[in-house]
């Protein structure tokens, strides 16, 4: 049944704001009112935007990707620090019914060492739609 969905996705480049957005759209074809999580400048910001639309959604996607290197051997990249403070959050709120895809490489740490274990991996950007088609269709 379409919902709210929030989309935690990197904003760090156009590639990745391409990516949420095609997100987005697709879900909006399939009834659902999609939410992308933007970088946000002031405390208000987090609260209002962030955490109030986290609160109101229905479904959580988590679309982490890699940042820099922080190993050689084994190569591990650091994953994206905001879409890890949102999936904090999301945790804390309990949510149910949520998607995990991480790119492949980035060191688990912290809090997603645990929930992110069984993520659905992707090499490149452009196997996020389909994957985030799949696990809809399966999930939701």
């Amino acid at each position: 049944m379409p919902g709210k969905i929030f989309i935690s996705c990197g904003q760090d480049n156009s590639t990745e704001v391409w990516i949420a957005n095609k997100v987005s759209d697709w879900l909006k074809t399939k009834g659902f009112e999609p939410y992308i999580a933007i970088e946000t400048q002031s405390i208000q910001d987090v609260n209002s935007g962030i955490i109030g639309n986290l609160k109101l959604a229905d479904y959580y996607i988590f679309i982490d990707f890699r940042r820099e290197t922080i190993s050689r051997f084994p190569r591990e990249f650091r994953g994206s620090l905001f879409t890890n403070q949102e999936l904090a959050i999301a945790y804390t709120l309990g949510f149910d019914e949520v998607i995990f895809i991480q790119q492949s490489g980035i060191k688990l740490e912290g809090i997603s060492k645990y929930l992110l274990s069984n993520a659905i991996k992707f090499n490149k950007s452009d196997e996020i739609l389909n994957i985030i088609q799949d696990q809809v269709v399966a999930t939701l």
